[in-house]
């Protein structure tokens, strides 16, 4: 596993998980895949139940595949570029800043290294262990259709992925903007 600079490679706020057996780094994969019209289409046909739970619960209207892909491609396009203004605004000592935007996941009161959950407008969710005060490791994302990130066994990678990263850290003694450097 390896820890990759997504953004300033002198002042790392925004990294990312590369996993031994991935090609590319989680906030690589989450954005590519969100751009992606084949595999939102393979996904959303996938998980065609949890969308049509999600239109009865949370849109109250029938939201298609096709509109589906279309709204995940927006949202992911405007999350990105979002996060990115953010991350710079953190370099730059400006406000918004990264810790505006992210919320820690299932209010989980850990002092270390905490796991965050950055929202876009609906479905789309980038997870990240937060190393300090904003400085954040990009761990993997999903787009959520349920209640719970454990509702589904990709929630449950996701998860999976937040304690590995974790354990990666906490392996090679990072636990702050110190260790990335």
């Amino acid at each position: 596993m390896e820890i990759i600079t997504i953004f300033e490679e002198d002042n790392p706020v925004l990294s990312a998980s590369l996993y031994n057996e991935d090609e590319q780094d989680e906030y690589t994969k989450l954005f590519e895949n969100w751009q992606d019209p084949e595999f939102l289409e393979d996904f959303f046909n996938t998980n065609k139940e949890n969308l049509d739970n999600y239109n009865k619960i949370v849109a109250r209207k029938e939201i298609t595949v096709k509109e589906a892909i279309e709204k995940t491609i927006i949202e992911g396009k405007t999350l990105e570029s979002k996060l990115l203004q953010l991350a710079e605004n953190t370099t730059n000592q400006k406000k918004p800043n990264l810790d505006e935007m992210s919320i820690k996941l299932n209010n989980r009161k850990e002092f270390e290294l905490i796991p965050h959950k950055a929202y876009g407008k609906s479905w789309l969710r980038i997870y990240a262990v937060q190393l300090e005060s904003n400085v954040y490791v990009v761990t993997g994302g999903m787009i959520k259709l349920t209640h719970l990130i454990e509702d589904t066994e990709y929630g449950k990678l996701e998860l999976q992925k937040i304690a590995r990263t974790k354990g990666f850290l906490k392996e090679i003694g990072c636990f702050g903007l110190d260790g990335l450097l």
